[in-house]
């Protein structure tokens, strides 16, 4: 028979945790799309990166439904306004990994970081910001392979704002990014 294991109660705490960032984020994400839509209009570029921000929010925590819908919704009002609408097309022409992050990019290097490669990858992100199709395009080589291997599992576990075209959330093909690893 099927092997079923109830949660323990640090799996509970966990999930009640998360709940908890999740509502409240969300919470402070949308007061303030509602003080800048009031102050400033529902077609301005503040208003449309507040919309945007609640969609990350909702794709970070992998309700895709509701990111897709806030996505399209941001395009739709962008689209609005000339000057909007070319800034948006700018803002999803390519898939952005999600949180904006610097564990791949130039800056402070963690505490405890001994090793730092630079690992190029190939691959697709689909509606719901997903890589998917993952090629290593870096040589691998044994001095390399732990890079490349953390560089996979990363890319495979990151969400990433999906790309738009003409108001709908659409799968990005054909993305190539150079990686900066530090571990």
């Amino acid at each position: 028979a099927g092997q079923f294991r109830a949660a323990d109660e640090a799996q509970l705490r966990f999930w009640r945790m998360r709940d908890h960032n999740f509502r409240y984020g969300l919470k402070a994400l949308k007061r303030k799309e509602e003080i800048i839509r009031l102050e400033k209009g529902e077609a301005t570029k503040e208003s449309i990166d507040a919309r945007i921000a609640i969609a990350d929010w909702y794709q970070w925590h992998r309700r895709y439904a509701e990111a897709i819908r806030n996505y399209e919704e941001a395009w739709s009002v962008a689209m609005q306004d000339d000057t909007t609408g070319r800034w948006i097309d700018e803002r999803f022409s390519d898939p952005l990994e999600l949180p904006i992050e610097t564990i791949f990019n130039q800056g402070a290097i963690p505490l405890g970081t001994h090793n730092e490669a630079e690992v190029v990858m190939n691959f697709d992100v689909n509606r719901h910001g997903e890589a998917k199709d993952i090629k290593i395009l870096t040589e691998k080589t044994l001095a390399n392979q732990a890079s490349i291997t953390r560089a996979y599992h990363y890319l495979r576990n990151v969400r990433f704002r999906p790309t738009v075209r003409e108001g709908e959330v659409v799968r990005a093909e054909d993305v190539e990014r150079n990686y900066k690893v530090r571990f």
